[in-house]
C-alpha cells in the first residue's frame, strides 16, 4: 500500500480495496439509492421547481464526479485508458 502513496501505480492492488469498492458499489444499489431517491422524492414533494432545481444540482454532481474520475485516470502514471 505504501508504495501507491510514492506514486508506484504499478504495485499490488491489495483485495481488501476490490473489496471495499465492490461493497461500495452493492450498498449504493441496495440501500443508498433507494433512501436517497425516497428523500429526495420527499423534498421535493411535487413541487415542480424544487424537482429541476434537483434535477440540475443532480446533473452538476454527476458531471463534477465523472469530471474528478476522468482527472484521476490522467494522473495515473502509464495509464492508456481513453477519455
Amino acid at each position: 500500500r505504501h508504495t501507491r502513496l510514492q506514486g508506484d501505480w504499478s504495485s499490488d492492488v491489495c483485495s481488501s480495496d476490490l473489496y471495499y469498492l465492490e461493497r461500495h458499489a452493492q450498498l449504493d444499489a441496495e440501500n443508498h439509492g433507494p433512501m436517497a431517491e425516497k428523500l429526495v422524492l420527499c423534498l421535493i414533494d411535487d413541487d415542480p421547481v424544487r424537482e429541476k432545481e434537483a434535477r440540475i444540482s443532480a446533473e452538476k454532481s454527476i458531471n463534477a464526479r465523472i469530471d474528478l474520475w476522468d482527472r484521476v485516470i490522467l494522473a495515473i502514471p502509464n495509464s492508456t485508458a481513453a477519455i
